[in-house]
């Protein structure tokens, strides 16, 4: 008799402590000159994602974060148009862990420095 409301108070004060335990992974991308890059889309991929991926963008300093992520090994893609993307692997993070995901975008094909290949 008293079974279902215990377990409905259990789940309803663990279920918001369990909601909060998520990871997130943050980073800057800079140019190879070192400048901040906004609009880079930023892919973060892994099976424990039931979407697959989830994505965001830079902004105008380069940062960027991505929040509530399951616990899990991440593979994070940094792309965007006229440059040459680049990713990094084994990315772990996990509990209500933050990881840190910096990355430098290599130049555009044939672009000489980042200054000149840097879009407007």
């Amino acid at each position: 008799m008293w079974t279902t409301p215990v377990v409905f108070l259990f789940l309803l004060t663990t279920l918001p402590a369990t909601a909060s335990a998520q990871a997130a992974i943050v980073g800057s991308v800079r140019d190879p000159a070192g400048g901040p890059l906004s609009g880079v889309t930023i892919e973060a991929i892994s099976p424990a994602l039931i979407e697959g991926s989830r994505t965001t963008v830079t902004d105008a300093s380069g940062r960027y974060r991505l929040n509530e992520l399951p616990p899990g090994i991440y593979r994070v893609r940094f792309a965007m148009d006229g440059w040459n993307p680049t990713e990094r692997s084994g990315v772990e993070v996990t509990g209500a862990s933050t990881a840190t995901v910096d990355a430098t975008v290599p130049l555009p094909r044939g672009s000489r420095s980042a200054s000149s290949a840097s879009p407007s």
